[in-house]
């Protein structure tokens, strides 16, 4: 009997056309389908019925200028937030669009449209020596500028408030701090050369493209999807590149 042959992810290949100059590392297919009960009177077996899927990808990529070659760095990149009174160590920059479920009859698939997005941002790192009362653990607005390489610079105002402050009174050293903000009001995305990864206010639609897997042997799966996620991980502790995971609905085409 004949070995079996399975096809290996190097041979194969991701792509989605609604972003550029990302370079995708991981990506994971899901799907969440309802399957209803419909077991009656006189049936001598169960019986089920499954209604639409719910399809998508969570896709662990980094940012890779497809012009220079050059790759995202987390130490090229800066954050500012006057008032937090920390040094940060890694933070991470979300743009989320909320997906309605708009399916409707004589739809085969699932259909989506989305509401206003959402511009968050999360920092960690220490507390740093000031002369005011301390981290402020009430909600408060600071101008948040940040630049990340290979991304570009986003500026705007934030509505932030401490998640965290942990110490050791046992062993010393600093304190570690938590902030989470989301932009309020008008956000202001400068892109990088090249490259435009839909963060600025006016930017209300998610992007859309095709998701092409080839999964090697002509196993390949091809459909339209919206990224309803953009997520940049910012690694400054460790000097690494940025990370990026990438949130994709698959949409009626």
């Amino acid at each position: 009997m004949a070995s079996k042959v399975f096809p290996k992810a190097q041979l194969g290949s991701f792509t989605y056309s609604g972003l550029g100059d990302l370079s995708y590392q991981r990506p994971v297919l899901e799907s969440v389908q309802l399957v209803s009960d419909i077991t009656a009177s006189g049936d001598t077996a169960p019986v089920f019925f499954h209604g639409l899927p719910i399809v998508g990808c969570v896709v662990s990529a980094f940012i890779k200028n497809d012009t220079g070659g050059a790759i995202g760095s987390a130490q090229s990149s800066s954050f500012a937030a006057p008032g937090l009174d920390m040094k940060v160590a890694d933070w991470n920059t979300r743009k989320f669009w909320q997906l309605v479920d708009v399916t409707g009859s004589g739809d085969s698939e699932k259909n989506w449209s989305w509401e206003i997005p959402i511009v968050g941002v999360a920092a960690r790192g220490w507390v740093e020596a000031h002369s005011g009362t301390g981290p402020e653990y009430d909600t408060q607005s600071a101008t948040i500028t940040m630049n990340l390489s290979q991304f570009g610079g986003l500026t705007g105002t934030g509505k932030y408030h401490l998640v965290s402050v942990a110490g050791s009174h046992k062993r010393g050293g600093p304190f570690g701090v938590a902030y989470q903000a989301t932009y309020s009001g008008t956000v202001t995305y400068t892109p990088a050369t090249n490259i435009n990864f839909k963060f600025a206010s006016t930017d209300v639609d998610p992007p859309s493209g095709t998701v092409t897997w080839d999964l090697g042997s002509a196993e390949t799966i091809s459909h339209k999807a919206l990224a309803y996620m953009l997520d940049f991980r910012n690694p400054s502790r460790t000097g690494e590149e940025i990370r990026v995971i990438l949130g994709l609905r698959f949409d009626e085409a």
